[in-house]
């Protein structure tokens, strides 16, 4: 309840004018399903915030709080960037992770960068996990093609390459804009997970809902979670 009424607040802050033209972001949520019904879901909030404080530079900070079906304990990520505008279409950028589950503490430093192109939008990155003892690489990217009358097409992939685990996670979707409304987007995927006890993979969809504020309509970067990349975790 405590995070839902968080999260109506939010969007109730979001639905007031923005004063500043330098401060921008975005508020969302989304829920994963596996397609063969069982437990291994769950649902995903996000907050955004990024001030452009010096053009042509600016920093923010993403947040993502996890709600998992099969389990009691809640996860969350916290990432802070820092990003260098190299024109209108092309930003380059540092990044620090935080992921958080049940006391557990994982910290990831990396590279990120975007550029339009060709009608579309494409992200990418690739950073250096640690938890206590053991090290990880994960890296991915992912791009948007706008289509007609508001819709897009989204694709997705991420990998992780761990001392524990070896992760890859597809994804395909489409997306919705309301001009100067909210988007609605829609995803199919395939994750696998590789471990010493054995592998595990699924499929699942993902639907939901962000609506985003400023003068560049969003952050420049999304978040950088190891829990984001296995939906439902």
């Amino acid at each position: 309840m405590k995070k839902t009424a968080a999260f109506a607040a939010a969007l109730l802050v979001l639905a007031t004018p923005v004063l500043s033209q330098s401060i921008g972001g975005e508020v969302g949520i989304e829920y994963n399903a596996p397609l063969d019904g069982d437990d291994f879901g769950g649902t995903v909030y996000k907050l955004g915030f990024e001030y452009n404080f010096a053009q042509p530079v600016s920093i923010g900070v993403t947040g993502v709080g996890f709600n998992p079906d099969f389990i009691d304990e809640n996860g969350s990520n916290v990432t802070l960037h820092a990003s260098y505008h190299l024109n209108d279409f092309t930003s380059v950028g540092l990044f620090y992770a935080v992921d958080s589950l049940d006391g557990d503490d994982l910290d990831m430093i990396g590279l990120e960068a975007g550029t339009e192109v060709y009608g579309g939008i494409v992200n990418g990155y690739v950073g250096r996990a640690k938890a206590d003892d053991e090290t990880g690489y994960a890296f991915g990217a992912d791009s948007e093609y706008g289509l007609a009358n508001g819709f897009s097409a989204l694709l997705e992939f991420d990998a992780v390459a761990a001392d524990f685990a070896d992760v890859t996670n597809f994804a395909i979707g489409a997306e919705y804009e309301i001009q100067s409304g909210p988007n609605f987007y829609a995803k199919l995927g395939h994750y696998n997970i590789d471990t010493d006890e054995g592998s595990f993979d699924q499929t699942y969809v993902t639907v939901g809902v962000d609506v985003a504020f400023g003068p560049k309509r969003g952050t420049t970067f999304e978040s950088r979670s190891l829990l984001e990349i296995i939906p439902g975790f």
